[in-house]
């Protein structure tokens, strides 16, 4: 409330606050409740998607700038739309704030927020999101800088005329546990059953009203920022995002994205669940984040202060030098034929707490840990000389390559010979992975963190059992949310209909009911996406 009264005092203006107030509750608009689309015309719309990820190589090493990580973008993704919009024409807009309104129906949630372009401060009003306000604060500070203050001032003069700038953020229901709606259902934890299941749905309920949320690990928060981001840079004009993206608007988003989920966080990460959003599949290097940190800082700021991060703010966005972004971003996909599945596992795990461990540990056994590490990242650099080996091997005859990706697909990989190209590269591919599931299991004994977990290690190895696929493990941080697998599809690009896709999704789906104390195992419908087609990162669906 202080910020509130702060904005109203230095404003001179408390009927601006008691106007948002009236216009957030007012009919159709009351917090958690359905919205009348008939009453709010809209004037100007734009959305932005971006995918979740699955990061099947490089866990924890990817924190530090030499090593590398394989991440694939998956087909489910994340929403963000901006439009403007009025709630009744009777009721005069605020010329002094514009009036900010964040739906995020999946959550039950509403949120409202006031923006003074004169002091260039983001307040909320009415409920809060530490993502939302995080980037609706960088992204106008930016856009006032970049565009100039008299420049933003009529575009936001525009959006007030016809009413207020409304945001609403969605996901495919892949990002969230389907569990509870299955079970409540009376529904199978199946493939099937999820795709009976309406779009978008909203997330249960527990007895005492709060919203019950298990993430499956796909990257909320950065996919949330990126298409937030995008949206609105879109909505102002600044990128396009529709079919072929330039280098230099992938770049906008990216590094302000980039620079928001840092500030949200609280901390820097390794920035590669944004670079995915962004990007889509690619091997990944991260960005030092020295030129950052002066942005990074919280604290309260003068006028001339303010004036000093926009225009700090702008230079690290814009990067004129190409000198502040070091990140290497290598495009990537998976070879044709070859599939990602992921299986949401019902045991839940802290993966910020999980990486303090594994780091404390790290600092407190240098050697020990220097060791594991370099072998770990040894191992991953394999798997992705195997899976480029693959690409090697499709590019030089595809038809050859599908034969003999059809044939792998129909046999345990213990029963192949050792003496076709294709076969040795998946089985190279295998061995890797195998050999960094051994070093993470070691690196999360001696850390004593589980990593993966013994209930996981049994999951994976049953995975792998099955013919056709190549590798299963824990993705990320590890640890009991989730399992991924790469899957020969028998040469075919779409695997939805592959006797291997079912098989694994048929073992998952019933592991718990195959022997006591087996968590529940609910296949989810992502695939990887195809980056061939330039369209598996951020892009404009509106």
């Amino acid at each position: 409330m202080s910020g509130l009264i702060l904005f109203a005092s230095s404003v001179g203006a408390l009927e601006i606050v008691r106007y948002m107030l009236r216009e957030f509750h007012g009919e159709g608009s009351v917090r958690g409740a359905k919205t009348d689309e008939a009453a709010r015309p809209t004037f100007h719309e734009v959305t932005v998607s971006s995918p979740g990820k699955v990061l099947i190589a490089g866990g924890y090493l990817i924190l530090e700038k030499e090593n590398l990580g394989i991440t694939v973008a998956g087909t489910s993704r994340f929403y963000a739309t901006v439009r403007t919009s009025v709630h009744s024409s009777s009721q005069k807009q605020s010329q002094t704030a514009l009036c900010i309104v964040v739906r995020s129906p999946q959550f039950h949630e509403s949120y409202l927020y006031g923006y003074n372009v004169d002091a260039d401060q983001i307040f909320a009003m009415d409920g809060d999101n530490v993502f939302v306000a995080k980037c609706l604060q960088l992204v106008f500070t930016f856009l006032r800088a970049h565009s100039g203050l008299a420049a933003f001032r009529a575009q936001l003069a525009a959006v007030q005329a016809k009413g207020r700038l409304e945001i609403v953020l969605q996901a495919d229901n892949d990002f969230y546990s389907q569990n509870e709606q299955l079970q409540s259902r009376s529904w199978p934890v199946s493939a099937s059953s999820l795709r009976r299941l309406p779009r978008f749905l909203p997330c249960a309920k527990g007895a005492d009203g709060k919203v019950s949320v298990a993430k499956t690990g796909l990257g909320s928060s950065a996919t949330l920022t990126t298409s937030l981001v995008a949206a609105l840079l879109r909505f102002f004009g600044l990128v396009d995002l529709r079919g072929a993206k330039s280098a230099e608007e992938l770049r906008l988003v990216h590094n302000l994205a980039q620079l928001v989920h840092c500030r949200a966080q609280g901390k820097v990460g390794s920035g590669f669940d944004v670079a995915s959003a962004v990007y889509g599949t690619q091997v990944y290097q991260r960005f030092s984040p020295a030129p950052f940190a002066a942005l990074l800082e919280e604290q309260a700021l003068g006028a001339d202060e303010q004036a000093a991060f926009a225009r700090q703010l702008t230079a690290a966005v814009l990067d004129h030098r190409r000198d502040l972004w070091d990140q290497v971003v290598q495009p990537f996909r998976l070879p044709r034929g070859l599939t990602l599945l992921l299986g949401d596992v019902c045991g839940g795990s802290n993966s910020p707490a999980m990486a303090r461990g594994v780091l404390d540990w790290r600092k407190a056994n240098a050697t020990e840990a220097q060791a594991l590490w370099t072998q770990l990242a040894t191992t991953n650099r394999r798997l992705l000389s195997a899976l480029q080996q693959l690409h090697h091997l499709e590019d030089a005859d595809a038809d050859v390559f599908a034969e003999a990706m059809a044939a792998v697909a129909t046999q345990p990989f213990a029963a192949l010979p050792g003496d076709g190209s294709v076969a040795t590269a998946l089985g190279e591919a295998r061995a890797a992975v195998l050999e960094a599931r051994r070093c993470m299991r070691a690196m999360g004994q001696a850390a004593g963190v589980e990593i993966e977990p013994a209930a996981q290690t049994e999951l994976c190895d049953a995975t792998m059992a099955l013919p056709g696929v190549v590798a299963a493990a824990v993705p990320g941080a590890g640890g009991n949310d989730a399992i991924f697998a790469l899957v020969v599809t028998g040469g075919a690009a779409a695997a939805a209909t592959s006797a291997t896709v079912e098989a694994v999704e048929r073992l998952w789906a019933d592991w718990a009911a195959s022997a006591p104390g087996r968590p529940v195992v609910c296949p989810l419908l992502l695939r990887a996406s195809d980056a061939a087609d330039g369209l598996d990162g951020v892009r404009a669906e509106l």
